[in-house]
């Protein structure tokens, strides 16, 4: 069997909520449901919309709130959204209005003016967002917004990002109805349904709801929270710095307060501990599962970092780093401004460049793509004036990296088998600042890095991709299992072992086969919400396969909506592929390790000069 949604069909199973499956968090657990309970006001015609508009926007008084929120149908093809269907907007608790646009002939001037009215604030969750999608569709310029988000992390003294749904639980100890498919409905159907109605009106009252929209009731409801559950955090801090018993509040005023110590300085004390507390608060939406898990994991941990990180991950706090790392110092912001165009680092590559400058410690470091983790090898260097050798297995990266720190005046090179010009004097000279090479050129000329080290000075050997070292990574490069001399030989340098994808298991593989010492691990979220993932059957056309993507130009043919890197599954599939394309005149080039040097380099920069939009490679790339 099989239920329709959208424009998709989907199996019945995806329709059903597996409650077992479904862990509920312990703040939500029989909470009452917040819906609204007055008058639904619902237009569909352009001139009824724009006289409603007028009438309560007349009925307002100058810097009042109306809570707002917009809905749109849902679009499965990828790049493309649907316009705005319905705009909601509740300015009591009496009535809340439901302009359903997509059913009118054009957008209501009156309600234009309404929502373009400086002197009216429009409240919500994600009320940005709801700005550009209007201007984007019809124009309007929505004026004097206020993001409840950013209400709530300001006196909740948080980043959070926070659902609509989220601020009810924590702040109202209610629940909102959010029902999946009628979410997803079709909101540009010509009439509503009465749950659809509902849905869109809860939305726009919550926003207005006076505790959600009042900062000085909202102030209220977050001291409440955090006094309920400050005996949690504080017991959960305990349990982190492996204490032997829980947090008793009678015993910590009794440590505070000895014989000899005056009542005034006692309370100061107190005080301040209480500020500690509640300053440790990001996140308390956690399943009794996840804090039982946090307990048993942090007594095994013999490390107070992995404890801190793992304390993060399974219960999304963000406790305070127990200890200080010094902020860099003029001369060190003056050499990123210079060479790197930054001015200051990101708090993950400052902690890992600080280990490497003062301590000389090895590292492993876990950094989502784009994070900046080439900066973590290539500022040392540059800043102490000697080398830092860094091996990695992707040649067109390497060229690539090289072309943008020789752009920056750094001098940098790239050494093994498509190395054309022979640099090998310039190098034990130092005339490099960042020196690249393959695992394979690596292993068989330590000694260059060992006389580099004596001659020169060797900031640190960086190890890109370490996730290829681990026999039980996706990516096996056996050319990496040798990288454990580099120890061995330059037992003084510091190892950076650098990746973007590493499961615990392979991490723990890469520090035993590169026999790293003491190493400082660094892991960030893997979170990437700018990436777009669809999975098709190939069919064996290749215009067939690929027509998604092509768009027909002015004067005819066919181009791609930007550029893009398609890789097959071996040399001859990649060769085929690009020459069905250039039939069609289609800009594109291939790449892969049957071609030689100078070609695979001109693919590269046409690539990278946007003379060919698509490249079609191997994994060789």
């Amino acid at each position: 069997k099989e239920a329709i949604m959208g424009d998709r069909t989907l199996p019945e199973w995806m329709n059903k909520l597996q409650e077992e499956h479904v862990r509920k968090s312990i703040l939500e657990d029989d909470l009452p449901y917040l819906e609204f309970g007055g008058t639904v006001i619902y237009s569909q015609e352009r001139h009824d919309c724009s006289f409603l508009s007028e009438d309560l926007r007349s009925g307002l008084a100058s810097g009042s709130a109306v809570g707002f929120d917009l809905e749109w149908p849902p679009s499965f093809t990828k790049g493309k959204t649907k316009k705005v269907a319905v705009v909601q907007l509740c300015a009591s608790e009496e009535k809340c209005y439901l302009f359903h646009i997509s059913s009118m002939s054009g957008f209501p001037p009156g309600l234009k003016g309404f929502l373009e009215d400086e002197n009216i604030k429009k409240v919500g969750v994600g009320i940005e967002g709801d700005k550009w999608k209007l201007l984007s569709d019809y124009d309007i310029k929505l004026k004097n917004i206020v993001e409840l988000s950013d209400l709530a992390n300001k006196t909740l003294r948080c980043g959070e990002k926070w659902s609509l749904d989220g601020l009810v639980k924590h702040l109202l100890k209610k629940q909102l109805f959010k029902d999946k498919l009628v979410r997803c409905s079709h909101w540009d159907d010509f009439g509503l349904t009465e749950d659809q109605k509902r849905y869109a009106a809860t939305d726009a009252y919550v926003s207005r709801y006076k505790q959600l929209g009042d900062s000085k009731e909202l102030k209220e409801h977050a001291a409440r929270l955090v006094d309920d559950l400050s005996q949690t955090v504080a017991s959960l801090r305990c349990v982190l710095l492996n204490a032997s018993k829980p947090f008793d509040p009678s015993d910590e005023e009794a440590k505070t307060k000895p014989e000899n110590r005056d009542q005034s300085h006692s309370q100061s004390e107190e005080d301040a501990g209480r500020h500690t507390q509640r300053e440790c608060v990001m996140s308390l939406d956690i399943s009794e599962y996840e804090l039982q898990m946090l307990e048993q994991q942090a007594r095994h941990e013999q490390l107070e970092e992995e404890c801190i990180l793992a304390f993060q991950v399974t219960a999304a706090f963000s406790c305070s780093v127990l200890y200080h790392i010094p902020q860099p110092v003029p001369e060190q912001i003056k050499h990123l401004k210079m060479f790197f165009g930054h001015h200051s680092f990101k708090p993950v590559q400052w902690k890992v460049i600080h280990s490497v400058l003062t301590e000389r410690r090895d590292n492993l470091v876990v950094m989502a793509t784009g994070y900046g983790k080439s900066l973590c090898f290539q500022f040392p260097p540059v800043y102490c004036q000697n080398v830092s050798v860094v091996i990695s297995p992707l040649i067109a990266l390497m060229e690539d990296q090289v072309l943008h720190l020789q752009m920056s005046n750094i001098p940098a090179c790239f050494l093994g088998s498509a190395q054309t010009k022979n640099l090998y004097e310039e190098v034990k000279r130092g005339h490099f600042r960042v020196v690249y090479m393959t695992p394979e050129f690596c292993s068989g000329n330590i000694p260059l890095l060992a006389q580099l080290d004596r001659t020169v000075g060797l900031s640190l050997v960086a190890v890109d991709e370490a996730h290829c070292i681990s026999q039980w990574g996706h990516d096996f490069r056996s050319a990496y299992r040798d990288l454990w001399k580099l120890k061995k030989n330059l037992p003084g340098v510091p190892i950076l072992a650098l990746t973007a994808t590493a499961s615990p298991s392979i991490r723990e593989d890469i520090v035993k086969s590169l026999h790293l010492i003491n190493p400082l691990i660094t892991c960030t979220s893997f979170d990437r919400p700018n990436l777009y993932l669809d999975v098709n059957r190939k069919s064996g056309d290749v215009i067939q396969d690929l027509k998604q993507f092509l768009i027909k130009k002015k004067g005819g043919g066919f181009e791609f909506e930007g550029s893009a890197i398609v890789y097959c599954p071996s040399k001859k599939e990649a060769e085929r592929v690009t020459a069905v394309l250039c039939k069609l005149d289609i800009p594109c080039g291939v790449y892969h390790a049957g071609l030689s040097i100078k070609r695979r380099r001109e693919t590269q920069h046409q690539f990278m000069r946007d003379e060919i939009q698509f490249c079609f490679a191997t994994s060789y790339l």
